[in-house]
């Protein structure tokens, strides 16, 4: 049974447009933070992270995301599911790769610490549970909308009705 599959113009529509509803959410979610302690002159602010970090999720989109959707294509059979572990990926590896990065010890000298709210994350150059945790609670909240980046893709890249073969 052959599966159809969308042109490569709606495919390089949706890799466009796939970060734009979770880099609307996150703006959202900082708009209400930011305004919650700084005031409403915080929305600039906000604003222009949105668009920088719209920037940047378009590049890993397109750039990884074009990478996943060529090996992908006619291998993989085009669902939902397939679609939210890629997006998923797309959005997390990258980052993931530079936590890694840095918690490498480069053998610099001094010590280098870090908390966050108060718990150390980062003591003597090592991290701690708390400060992996926190890895872990940062990738799995980019896991999640990188999620809803690959579903927008699958809603502008499914298989219409109508391309579905019926069994009469």
């Amino acid at each position: 049974m052959a599966e159809n599959y969308p042109t490569s113009r709606r495919a390089l529509l949706a890799l466009l447009l796939a970060p734009v509803p979770p880099v609307l959410l996150l703006f959202l979610f900082d708009v209400a933070e930011r305004v919650s302690a700084f005031g409403s002159e915080a929305i600039l602010g906000a604003a222009l992270l949105a668009i920088y970090t719209l920037i940047v999720a378009e590049v890993l989109a397109i750039v990884f995301g074009g990478i996943a959707l060529v090996t992908l294509w006619h291998r993989v059979r085009a669902s939902l599911p397939v679609a939210l572990l890629v997006g998923g990926a797309v959005a997390t590896l990258p980052i993931a790769v530079f936590i890694l990065l840095m918690s490498i010890d480069m053998g610099g000298s001094g010590t280098y610490n870090a908390s966050y709210n108060g718990q150390s994350t980062v003591i003597d150059n090592k991290k701690t549970a708390y400060g992996l945790w926190r890895d872990f609670i940062s990738l799995s909240y980019l896991f999640g909308l990188g999620a809803l980046g690959g579903a927008t893709f699958w809603l502008i890249c499914r298989p219409k009705k109508s391309a579905v073969p019926s069994d009469a």
